[in-house]
C-alpha cells in the first residue's frame, strides 16, 4: 500500500488535473465490473463456503480497493461533494478525542437505557446516534477552536510547549 501511495504521488495523480480525471475514469471503468461480479460473488458464496469466501474476497481485495478509491477520488473533486463531506471531516480533525467520545458515549447511552447485552439490531441505532451527536459536536467545537481538547493535550504533552485553541 505504501508504494502505491507513493506511485500515486510521484505520477501527481492526488492533483485534481484533467490527466488525473481521465486516469481515475479508466481506473473505474476496467474495475467497476470486476468489482460488482466479485462482490456478487461473494454475496453469494458467503455463509456456504467459508474458505472459498476468504479466497474470494482476497482476490477481490486488491481491485476492490482500486475501484472505491477511484470512484472516492472523482466524488469529492466536486465542490459540492467536498461541503457535503465537511461534518465528517470535522469529526476527523478531532479523531482522538471523538474516539475516546464513543467509549463515553456508548456507556453513557447504555446506562440510559438499561442495555446490559448489545444486540444486532441496537447496534444499528446506537452507533448512527453516536455519530450523529459526534457530527454535531464537531461542528459546534470547531467554530470556536482550532483543534481538539485531546488533540491539544497530545500536542502539548509531545512538544512540550502550549498550542492555542483559538
Amino acid at each position: 500500500m505504501f508504494l502505491t501511495g507513493l506511485w500515486f504521488a510521484k505520477k501527481q495523480y492526488l492533483h485534481n488535473t484533467l490527466q488525473t480525471q481521465q486516469f481515475l475514469r479508466r481506473v473505474l471503468l476496467l474495475t467497476l465490473p470486476i468489482t460488482v461480479a466479485g462482490g456478487a460473488l461473494i454475496g453469494i458464496t458467503y455463509g456456504n463456503d467459508v474458505a472459498f469466501t476468504m479466497y474470494a474476497v482476497g482476490a477481490f481485495a486488491p481491485i476492490m480497493t482500486a475501484t472505491y478509491l477511484a470512484a472516492l477520488f472523482l466524488i469529492f473533486q466536486q465542490p459540492t461533494a467536498v461541503a457535503a463531506a465537511t461534518p465528517i471531516a470535522r469529526v476527523g480533525q478531532m479523531a482522538f478525542t471523538n474516539y475516546l467520545m464513543q467509549n463515553v458515549l456508548g456507556v453513557a447511552l447504555l446506562a440510559l437505557f438499561g442495555i446490559t447485552v448489545v444486540t444486532p439490531t441496537e447496534v444499528l441505532w446506537l452507533a448512527p446516534l453516536i455519530y450523529g451527536i459526534e457530527m454535531l459536536w464537531s461542528w459546534l467545537y470547531f467554530k470556536r477552536f482550532r483543534m481538539g481538547p485531546f488533540e491539544w493535550l497530545w500536542r502539548k504533552c509531545t512538544y512540550g510547549r502550549g498550542f492555542t485553541l483559538t
